[in-house]
């Protein structure tokens, strides 16, 4: 369930924004080679869960490079393969995203383990 700001004056519901506090993915650590369901894996990807209704995923390394984009639309969930533009597999390291909704941004990291 989406948690909502709720702003009233003298009575009246003037509007009502949607709180993005919980997005959030996982596994992370991703380490798609390790054998363990806990880790994941290539086929699992990584779930970023809670999203807003429409948006963009952008991965970035940490120096600050273009990865991917993700383009999601009525859903609240979305995977990412571990792969860049190209649909090549990504290097192990430190991956920084950014989730672009209508009405948010919201950012985080996650790790790749190969």
């Amino acid at each position: 369930m989406k948690k909502t700001i709720v702003v009233i004056v003298l009575g009246v519901v003037l509007f009502t924004l949607p709180l993005f506090a919980d997005i959030k993915c996982y596994p992370v650590p991703w380490v798609p080679d390790g054998g363990k369901l806990a880790t994941g894996d290539w086929n699992d990807g990584i779930t970023f869960i809670d999203l807003p209704n429409t948006g963009d995923i952008l991965i970035y390394t940490t120096t600050g490079k273009f990865v991917k984009k993700i383009t999601f639309s009525n859903t609240t969930t979305q995977k990412w393969f571990g792969t860049d533009q190209n649909n090549e597999k990504v290097a192990s390291g430190v991956y920084l995203w950014v989730i672009k909704g209508a009405d948010t941004t919201k950012t985080g990291k996650l790790i790749v383990i190969r």
